[in-house]
């Protein structure tokens, strides 16, 4: 049961919508909630920042902390790489002389649409991704290599996302988190199960924490396992129309694909909604209005609820007269060829019956 002291924080409000409030530089508490919750949530395309779940476990020190952090955030760019900055394209870079001496006019222009890009440490990561390496820069501050990878992955900000770390020293942890809520002026959200005691160090993090339900019972942990340091996941995407969202590693790796394929270039359209089906506005991944062909490219993680509201909507789209053809994520990104010959079976089948191909 909660204690009274948690029941004085007990909210009603959906938790994307607290967390959307939490300006930059500022660190939210919330309990009864995890990072899957979160990201099984249909965020109806109210969110304004993408929202990064990071496991901060096993750091140790302040400075591990912030070094896991980090490299975390590297992994995040390495895996949207070519396209940074909003979906700004470097794909047509090389790492040859003609790519080193474009590079700088490059960067340079993007600095007048991004003005806290730094292009001395732009240079030097976008260098390291040609070459195969995550874009650390060892030669600058921490606080600079922050800052930059936060602003790589979005320009418009971020919520991230962590657990409450039972195992490191409470003090080292929440200094971590509130030099990167300072650092890169980001929104910081603290998951736990239960509200912590409103005592030093904790005190500085229960301003505004809020409590979903009560939570249920962990899993026991795994007595083997190790901690590993992975990218931070995705729980939640801003709303994007009419183009391959700048922060899908597969939808932009589809269309690329697609823009260089002869017969697919100019079928589909990127991110856009249906106006036919019933109920709350459908966004689909691919829509090929005049064939009727919805591609939709789905995470390899599947939450009952998840799935069952897809089905639903595959339901709806399917009384609508359009054909649904769903691809996984790892499929696309461990043979794209593969993925892109199925979009092209389904175009066949629909165009050829229907006499509509392109």
């Amino acid at each position: 049961m909660w204690s009274l002291s948690e029941k004085l924080f007990l909210d009603h409000l959906d938790p994307l919508d607290c967390i959307e409030s939490v300006r930059g530089g500022e660190i939210r508490l919330l309990a009864g909630l995890d990072a899957d919750q979160l990201r099984n949530r249909d965020t109806g395309g109210g969110i304004k920042r993408p929202m990064l779940s990071f496991d901060l476990a096993g750091g140790g020190s302040v400075e591990a902390l912030i070094e896991r952090a980090i490299t975390g955030l590297a992994h995040t760019v390495s895996q949207l790489w070519p396209f940074l900055w909003d979906g700004e394209d470097f794909s047509e870079l090389r790492p040859d002389a003609l790519g080193a001496l474009y590079l700088p006019i490059r960067l340079h222009a993007l600095n007048r649409k991004a003005p806290r890009l730094s292009p001395l440490w732009a240079r030097a990561a976008v260098s390291e991704l040609l070459e195969g390496r995550l874009p650390r820069v060892r030669n600058v501050s921490p606080e600079v290599e922050f800052a930059q990878l936060c602003y790589a992955i979005s320009p418009a900000g971020l919520a991230l996302v962590t657990s409450l770390d039972v195992t490191a020293t409470p003090e080292a942890f929440i200094r971590a988190i509130e030099w990167m809520a300072a650092t890169a002026e980001v929104a910081v959200i603290v998951l736990t199960r239960d509200l912590p005691p409103a005592a030093p160090p904790y005190e500085r993090i229960l301003f505004g924490a809020r409590a979903f339900a009560k939570p249920a019972d962990p899993a026991p942990p795994d007595p083997g396992a190790r901690s590993r340091l992975e990218a931070p996941r995705m729980l939640a995407k801003p709303e994007v129309v009419g183009r391959p969202h700048p922060l899908s590693a597969v939808e932009q790796r589809i269309a690329r694909l697609l823009q260089a394929d002869a017969e697919l270039r100019a079928v589909f359209d990127y991110n856009q909604f249906v106006p036919e089906i019933s109920g709350p506005k459908t966004q689909v991944d691919l829509l090929w209005s005049r064939g009727r062909i919805v591609v939709e490219f789905d995470g390899d993680e599947h939450w009952r609820e998840k799935y069952r509201a897809d089905r639903h909507r595959d339901y709806e789209l399917l009384r609508a007269g359009y054909l649904v053809l769903r691809i996984t994520n790892s499929e696309v990104l461990e043979d794209a060829g593969r993925a892109l010959e199925k979009i092209r079976d389904v175009v066949r089948l629909r165009g050829g019956a229907q006499g509509v191909l392109p």
